[in-house]
């Protein structure tokens, strides 16, 4: 019986890699970016808010080297008009279940060192909270709301920036064809 355990366990290892890559998930990394993005300068509004800094940080896991000076690097990533709202209605206890309503926005501009833009998309992300008939809540945001947006709204840009149409967007930025004068 005891080979027949480290035969499954062996076998469980061994599945484990393949059952994971057939559902298509992937580790993140350098090779996700264009290789124009390897490089580039980071500017946002505040720069310390959670979203840049996650950003930031998931960026440098990914090898994106990010210059403190504008003309080292081919392209700009700018984050602006970043807002956190909450629709909490003021209800301690109810008969009625109470939702709360969480919503993460932020602008993201890529454009070129020349300011010539590729990207402009306003990304926004949600959460809903939905108390019991009466569970008491607060008006004030859980803890972990805040971070889950943030979570949620980086990972957003991170799939936006590794997207083929960014990509091929970028090329064309950087490097546009020449058509023919007829």
């Amino acid at each position: 019986m005891n080979k027949f355990i480290k035969f499954l366990i062996a076998c469980w290892i061994l599945l484990l890699p393949l059952m994971i890559e057939s559902c298509g998930f992937h580790l993140r990394g350098a090779g996700d970016f264009p290789p124009a993005l390897h490089t580039l300068y980071f500017q946002a509004d505040n720069v310390y808010n959670g979203i840049s800094e996650e950003l930031k940080r998931d960026l440098r896991a990914a090898c994106v080297n990010i210059t403190p000076s504008l003309n080292e690097a081919p392209l700009i990533l700018k984050l602006t008009d970043s807002h956190f709202t909450a629709v909490m209605p003021v209800a301690f206890a109810s008969t009625s279940a109470t939702s709360y309503a969480y919503t993460l926005t932020v602008n993201v501009l890529l454009m070129t060192n020349n300011h010539q833009v590729i990207l402009n998309n306003l990304m926004t992300t949600n959460l809903t909270l939905t108390y019991n008939v009466n569970q008491t809540g607060t008006p004030v945001p859980p803890p972990g709301i805040r971070k889950a947006l943030v979570n949620q709204i980086v990972s957003s840009i991170y799939d936006l920036l590794t997207s083929i149409s960014v990509q091929q967007a970028i090329e064309n930025a950087l490097h546009p064809t020449q058509k023919a004068m007829p």
